[in-house]
């Protein structure tokens, strides 16, 4: 048990509502471990990192407490994390047990007045969906969509498809080293609406973070890497200029899982999340991959609902059939999970190429679910700057 909630704490940020008096209930090892954690939770977002946190403090502990302390650790890093109301759930266990061990013994307490004040001071519990019951007619007709991006970045996909807003989950595939992060870069950061106080959060499971940073500040402002060496300052300044009051972050996740995911995003709060790329993201085992990922996009699509935010995910297409054009990639080019990925997503864009022309890239919108009258599958075609990171239109 104190593995599972060790788990939540970290995971969820949920040291507030873990007061410092319930830890007398629980054993050295967990008191150990979260005195550490509570003195220095900002340099600790994760379970590997309150792991390396303790390894660092080796050399200052006993061996026993030393021992104790890994080997909670160590189970909290597989087991499955307790939310909030659990936490609540464990607080009121606690603290009655201690109330009416006091009693038992004889000593002088009002069980009544202590109840009371455990009931008082119990963690505040985790807000519920407000609309999750809605039943009245004229309440659930006048509920407003939330607002989404004023457009999508090119002209033509407007005309395809509404964009894709708050609680929607966009998946964009694409051959290996086809310019899909960029391309993705172009496509949702200029979707965005930059007079509005958004929160982008880009987690790079590709390169290194740095180099995702220059293409995303390119995506922006279309100014090439040479062209941010030759004159910082007026890059700084158009990049400045070109995100408004758009906050972006990019957070390197190589080899991270799910559950870390969810409790960076738990923390960080972001109003549009870019999973780049989602499939090297670590789940639930499985027997086949294709399941696994099949579980993964739905989760991914389920953390949009629920959370009411713009979920992106990049995805690798397969080598295409032989003779197939690959100017006009199609969902049956998904790697290892078609129907899977292609089931989550509401909206799904794949890229294709020319290769007779490297500069040339075709869109093509297989999935929405908000398509405008007309042949909205047509394939859009676009010139790729791949310097800049800019899409064009070519008529």
């Amino acid at each position: 048990m104190e593995a599972r909630i060790l788990a939540g704490i970290v995971l969820y940020g949920l040291l507030d509502k873990f007061p410092k008096d319930l830890t007398n209930s629980y054993s050295p090892a967990f008191r150990t471990v979260l005195s550490l954690y509570r003195k220095f939770q900002e340099d600790i977002p994760n379970l590997q990192a309150l792991s390396s946190a303790l390894e660092a403090k080796k050399a200052s502990m006993p061996d026993t407490a030393y021992a104790g302390a890994r080997a909670l650790v160590d189970e909290a890093m597989k087991a499955t994390p307790a939310p909030g109301d659990l936490l609540r759930e464990d607080y009121l266990a606690c603290k009655a047990n201690a109330l009416l061990s006091q009693y038992v013994a004889g000593e002088e307490v009002n069980l009544e007045d202590g109840l009371a004040g455990i009931l008082a001071s119990l963690p505040a519990p985790d807000e519920g969906d407000a609309l999750e019951d809605l039943d009245d007619l004229s309440k659930m007709l006048a509920v407003k969509p939330p607002e989404g991006p004023n457009s999508w970045a090119l002209p033509s996909l407007n005309k395809r498809s509404l964009p894709p807003g708050p609680g929607d989950f966009l998946v964009i595939g694409g051959l290996p080293n086809k310019g899909k992060t960029s391309i993705s870069a172009f496509l949702v950061l200029n979707s965005l609406a930059k007079d509005k106080a958004q929160k982008v959060l880009w987690l790079n499971n590709e390169g290194p973070s740095y180099e995702i940073r220059l293409r995303l500040r390119s995506a922006l402002s279309g100014v090439s890497k040479d062209g941010m060496a030759s004159d910082p300052q007026a890059a700084e300044a158009a990049y400045q200029k070109a995100k408004g009051a758009l906050s972006i972050e990019v957070k390197g996740i190589h080899r991270w899982t799910w559950l870390q995911v969810l409790g960076l995003v738990e923390k960080a709060k972001p109003d549009v999340l870019v999973l780049d790329m989602l499939d090297h993201i670590h789940y639930a085992a499985a027997e086949r991959r294709d399941t696994m990922l099949e579980a993964l996009y739905q989760e991914a699509r389920q953390l949009a609902a629920s959370k009411g935010i713009l979920v992106v995910a990049t995805t690798q297409l397969t080598h295409p059939p032989k003779d197939a054009d690959v100017r006009f990639p199609t969902t049956g080019w998904l790697k290892d999970s078609k129907s899977g990925k292609e089931g989550a997503a509401g909206s799904m864009i794949l890229i294709g190429y020319d290769p007779e022309d490297y500069k040339l890239r075709t869109l093509t919108l297989v999935k929405t679910k908000s398509p405008k009258p007309g042949p909205w599958q047509t394939p859009l075609y676009v010139s790729f700057n791949e310097q800049t990171c800019q899409l064009k239109e070519v008529q």
